[in-house]
């Protein structure tokens, strides 16, 4: 199941640590930022980018957290809700949003809590 265009949470302050290759766990306890990092969106119109935080077990049920990818580097700092959170990098502009990804079973994801964007229009990558 891809994550839209891409996640690489990194726990801690040191953005240099390494990628796991599964979800990430977050430490009991921890109050930690992460790093989100992805690679550009294939659709035509995106302008930037909105991220999305979801408890994992209460799939959909996922919030906007950041409308901006401030500075246009692909890459924000957040500091994560409690508990086992998941985390969509939904490609955006002005009036419209991407895709939020597709479930294991191929199904498009619905839009989120609170949407960055007005409308989901955005065409889907070729």
């Amino acid at each position: 199941m891809s994550p839209g265009p891409g996640l690489r949470p990194i726990f801690g302050a040191d953005s240099s640590a390494s990628q796991g290759s599964g979800p990430p766990e977050r430490p009991a306890g921890a109050t930690a930022s992460i790093v989100v990092t992805w690679g550009a969106s294939c659709s035509a119109g995106v302008e930037d980018y909105g991220i999305y935080e979801g408890r994992l077990g209460a799939w959909y049920g996922h919030t906007a957290i950041d409308c901006t990818d401030e500075g246009g580097d692909l890459r924000e700092t957040i500091l994560p809700g409690t508990g086992n959170r998941y985390y969509l990098v939904v490609p955006k502009n002005a009036n419209d949003e991407g895709s939020y990804g597709r479930s294991s079973g191929g199904a498009e994801r619905p839009r989120g809590a609170s949407p960055c964007s007005p409308s989901r229009t955005l065409a889907p990558c070729p």
